[in-house]
């Protein structure tokens, strides 16, 4: 039996190629994201997700260390801007670790986790303190009143 030389190199043959993501770099049917997604500074977006909530929300992210970075996001329909009522999520704009990384909601400065943001399903965004509007869908309606 013969020994390879050391300067010998495999190169596997084009035809067996899998095509890989641009965006995660697993192979195509592995990824863990959908096409339509919109990945900004490495946190994965929906992308149904409007532009200016995501603007909103990366600006806070990377400066959730600085006070008045609290965020108070209403839920609610995405196509008719109704929102959904219940509390709000309030909290630190943060991000998970992981191959997708995701926006979560921090409670509070020491807290190591939150829940994840229903980005696409977002309709109003205003600062905690002081309550004053970032964004709020054209047609946004407030929560109608529980009888």
């Amino acid at each position: 039996m013969g020994r390879l030389k050391p300067d010998h190199k495999f190169t596997p043959d084009p035809a067996f190629q899998v095509p890989r993501c641009a965006v995660c770099g697993l192979p195509e049917g592995n990824r863990k994201h959908t096409a339509a997604d919109v990945v900004v500074n490495g946190t994965t977006y929906g992308g149904q997700t409007p532009k200016e909530v995501i603007k909103i929300l990366e600006f806070h992210r990377s400066a959730h260390r600085h006070p008045g970075a609290r965020l108070r996001l209403t839920y609610g329909d995405p196509d008719t801007g109704h929102a959904w009522g219940g509390e709000p999520d309030t909290g630190y704009i943060g991000r998970s670790t992981g191959t997708v990384k995701i926006p979560l909601v921090i409670h509070n400065r020491r807290s190591l986790g939150g829940g994840g943001v229903l980005d696409h399903c977002i309709v109003k965004i205003e600062l905690a303190a002081g309550k004053h509007v970032l964004w709020q869908h054209p047609t946004y309606q407030p929560p109608k009143e529980e009888q």
